[in-house]
């Protein structure tokens, strides 16, 4: 029988102690597995687990320690309901010394009984194994510095001929200091499945998926240029757009006219030089829609932003999404708080934004009265 199993190598310009560091150290791998914190003794025996926001992602048990060369580890998805019932499979980092003080590290899921969830949930073990590379390379770490300036940034609407551009952001530069959030493509909350089918889906549907809803007229957004290359995107959206968003208890129900920003995120190298406030000012001003887009909207309107959004699980929007906009970038954009709602820690979303009724703004995608044209 063939052995079900994701593997995921790569060399890095790092010792093997500085690799052992990364993936046994919270502080580092928060930021390339999900967010989420590290949490164990490397131990035999020992419990171990990944979590966020005092929530449980991954749990299971040490099965072998030999820092810091081997981590073998047994694995169950408790983020995922679907996976709970399922049994553990197998997590195994192996680093192994290369000359010039450097090591190859090579990630292996395995030890699955069938194709389940937490098979399928394990099929971009690639995406863990890049964020790593980020966090002790010293090259790479180099590459996502942020440059001195940039040239004049341009926005430009989400359409069919610009679905090359989406993705050549998405694939190459929107999350590279943080390739576990680059499996979304920005169509989790888009997608019109329910929470079983959500979770059974990785990159390689959602990319074919966006792109389709791209060419179909079915997504929208703004994206940002410099110099002719996608730097920025804006998921400003309706928020009927959204499908999964509406499901959730948490998200208040309100007319068609509310907008929705699901997803700010600006590559790493272009950050704090202004482009994400560039696609959120124009929502904010225009009047009239976008070309084929339909008519504006009239009239204050309330606005939601990624940063605002609850996290309810592994495939919610990207801390590096809110880090790259989220309310201070809306703030300087023109927007101001409308009202809180919800304590720390709650379900519910704490901040909602709204623009002032001079500037209201269209939401891409809908027509007049906030109806979605068919």
């Amino acid at each position: 029988m063939l052995e079900l199993a994701h593997t995921a190598e790569t060399e890095v310009g790092a010792p093997a102690e500085r690799v052992w560091d990364a993936i046994t150290d919270p502080e580092l791998t928060r930021r390339y597995v999900f967010g989420c914190d590290i949490e164990g003794e490397w131990r035999p025996g020992a419990a171990w687990r990944y979590h966020s926001g005092g929530r449980t992602a991954i749990e299971g048990t040490v099965l072998e320690a030999a820092a810091p060369h081997l981590l073998r580890l047994t694995a169950r998805d408790t983020w995922d309901p679907t996976a709970t019932d399922e049994p553990p499979y197998r997590i195994t980092w192996r680093i192994d010394p290369m000359p010039g003080g450097r090591s190859r590290v090579r990630l292996v899921h395995d030890g699955f009984e069938s194709q389940g969830a937490s098979y399928r949930n394990s099929a971009d073990v690639d995406l863990i194994v890049r964020g790593l590379r980020n966090v002790v390379d010293p090259e790479a770490i180099a590459a996502l510095r942020r440059l001195d300036s940039v040239g004049p940034i341009e926005v430009r609407p989400l359409a069919a001929e610009r679905v090359d551009d989406f993705l050549d952001l998405m694939d190459n530069r929107a999350f590279i200091d943080n390739p576990s959030w680059g499996s979304c493509y920005c169509f989790n909350f888009r997608f019109a499945g329910d929470d079983e089918a959500a979770a059974q889906r990785g990159a390689s549907d959602n990319r074919r998926d966006m792109s389709e809803a791209i060419r179909e007229g079915r997504a929208h957004g703004l994206l940002a240029y410099v110099d002719g290359t996608p730097v920025g995107w804006c998921s400003a959206s309706p928020k009927a757009e959204m499908v999964q968003l509406r499901r959730r208890d948490w998200m208040p129900a309100e007319a068609d006219r509310v907008g929705i920003i699901g997803c700010l995120v600006i590559a790493p190298q272009y950050r704090r030089h202004g482009v994400a406030r560039r696609p959120v000012r124009p929502w904010l001003r225009r009047r009239r829609g976008l070309p084929a887009q339909g008519a504006g909207l009239r009239g204050p309107r309330l606005l939601r932003t990624a940063a605002d959004l609850p996290r309810a699980g592994l495939r919610d929007p990207p801390r590096a999404a809110a880090e790259a906009g989220g309310p201070q970038a809306a703030g300087r954009a023109g927007l101001t708080r409308r009202r809180e709602g919800g304590e720390a820690g709650s379900p519910r979303p704490r901040r909602f934004l709204t623009a002032p009724a001079s500037t209201a703004a269209p939401v891409p995608g809908a027509g007049p009265r906030g109806r979605r044209r068919t």
